[in-house]
């Protein structure tokens, strides 16, 4: 296995359930800043970094205009770019680079791009690192998950005795 791989792993674990922590437009869904909080120190700790990149000639934006559920027309900015996500382990230069996509829709084509840039970053994170999402308490979930695995250790050792005698 690469190292990047195995570091990656050790951040993995870190961040296997995350709790619903906003809730916007309707939906809940964990924010961007707790995903961070969450992985950033391990990341320094093992030094890595994460980079987004816009790739070249990719980036465009245009106006869309739609009728809003009030029945009034709106015209909004569609910001729109293929991404890529470096992530580079510092020690030994090994890469790993992943295609991705930004979309971002406001009024203002500067709040559509970091809107953009907000909703690819935390879905980014979420889907690379395979992030479980609940409105349940992430630590009383870990601890089942735990306990699970117990039984199942215990069960096994059982069955192995079982069978000498």
């Amino acid at each position: 296995m690469r190292k990047l791989d195995e570091k990656m792993m050790e951040i993995k674990k870190l961040v296997c359930i995350m709790k619903k922590d906003a809730e916007g437009h309707g939906y809940k869904y964990v924010t961007e800043e707790n995903i961070l909080l969450a992985i950033n120190q391990k990341m320094m700790d093992l030094k890595i970094k994460l980079t987004p990149k816009f790739k070249a000639g990719t980036l465009t934006s245009v106006p869309i205009t739609y009728t809003n559920n009030k029945g009034q027309e709106k015209t909004d900015v569609l910001v729109m770019s293929e991404l890529e996500f470096v992530w580079k382990d510092i020690e030994s230069g090994e890469e790993e680079i992943i295609p991705w996509a930004l979309l971002g829709q406001q009024a203002d084509a500067s709040q559509a791009l970091g809107s953009g840039l907000t909703y690819a970053n935390r879905y980014f994170l979420l889907k690379y690192f395979n992030i479980a999402t609940s409105e349940d308490d992430p630590d009383k979930i870990r601890s089942e998950m735990q306990a699970e695995e117990e039984r199942k250790k215990i069960n096994a050792i059982q069955t192995k005795i079982k069978k000498a005698f």
